[in-house]
C-alpha cells in the first residue's frame, strides 16, 4: 500500500517524456491538437501527474498546456454561462503566453427558442429575445476576455441550436440576420458560426461570414460544407470540430 505524502502534491508537474516531446515536434507547424475541455479524471498518469480532488480547473489546465501534444483548448463550459473575470484570470495564470483557447458562446445568445430545460425557469419553451444580441455578447462575454484573457482568446464559437417551424428563417432572411449581428462585433477577435440547420448552408450564409471576417465551424450534425478555407480576422472558411 502506498503511503500518502505528508507534504502534498508537487508545486509543478513532472516533465513529459522525451518520446512524447519528439512526437509533438514532428507535427506540422500549422496543426494544433486540443480538446473541448480538460477536466477528465481518466487522464491521471498521462496528461496529469498530480492527483486532483474535485474539478480544480485552473490547476488541471496548467498540466494540460504542458502536455506536448496539446496546442489549444476549448472552453466548452462557457456555453452554459460566461466565465467570470476572476475565472478567466485564473486560467490566464495557468497558461503559457499566447496559448490559444476556443470559447463557446453563451447559449442565451445562440438559441432561438429556449428548451424545456428547467434551468430556463419560466422562460422555458419561449422565444428568446436575446437571440443574436450583439450588445449582450459584448457586455457579458467579450468584456471579461478583453480585460484579462485577450492573449488567449483565439476564437468564439456561436453554436446555434437547431431551429424548427416558425423559428426557422429562409436562407435570405437568415443571411441578413447573421450579417447584421456580425457587423456589430469588434473585428479584433475571431468568430466562428456552427449551424445545425443544413437548409441554411446557402451561398448567402458564406457571403455574410466572409464580409465580416468570420468562418463556419462544422459540427457532427451537418453534411460536408460547400466552401472551405481558413478562419482568420480577414477571411472566411471552415473549421471542423
Amino acid at each position: 500500500m502506498e503511503q500518502p505524502s505528508l507534504f502534498g502534491e508537487p508545486t509543478l508537474p513532472t516533465e513529459p517524456s522525451p518520446e512524447l516531446v519528439a512526437l509533438a515536434r514532428a507535427l506540422p507547424a500549422g496543426v494544433r491538437f486540443g480538446t473541448s475541455t480538460w477536466t477528465y479524471d481518466g487522464w491521471k498518469g498521462d496528461v496529469y501527474t498530480r492527483t486532483y480532488r474535485g474539478p480544480q480547473p485552473a490547476k488541471r489546465l496548467e498540466e494540460y498546456a504542458r502536455y506536448p501534444l496539446f496546442g489549444a483548448v476549448g472552453i466548452d463550459s462557457a456555453f452554459y454561462e460566461p466565465p467570470s473575470e476572476e475565472v478567466l484570470a485564473s486560467y490566464a495564470r495557468a497558461l503559457p503566453p499566447g496559448f490559444p483557447c476556443v470559447s463557446k458562446v453563451w447559449d442565451r445568445i445562440t438559441v432561438k427558442r429556449y428548451s424545456r430545460d428547467p434551468r430556463w425557469g419560466k422562460a422555458a419553451g419561449r422565444s428568446n429575445p436575446d437571440f443574436l444580441n450583439a450588445d449582450l455578447f459584448k457586455e457579458a462575454v467579450l468584456e471579461p476576455y478583453t480585460r484579462v484573457f485577450r492573449d488567449h482568446a483565439a476564437c468564439f464559437v456561436f453554436e446555434l441550436q437547431t431551429m424548427h417551424g416558425r423559428d426557422l428563417p429562409g436562407p435570405h432572411r437568415w443571411a441578413e440576420e447573421l450579417d447584421a449581428f456580425l457587423a456589430q462585433l469588434p473585428r479584433d477577435f475571431r468568430y466562428a458560426v456552427e449551424l445545425r440547420n443544413a437548409e441554411l448552408l446557402h451561398p448567402l450564409h458564406g457571403e455574410a461570414l466572409k464580409r465580416n471576417g468570420s468562418c463556419s465551424c462544422r459540427g457532427r450534425f451537418l453534411p460536408r460544407l460547400q466552401w472551405r478555407g481558413r478562419c482568420s480576422r480577414r477571411g472566411a472558411g471552415t473549421r471542423r470540430r
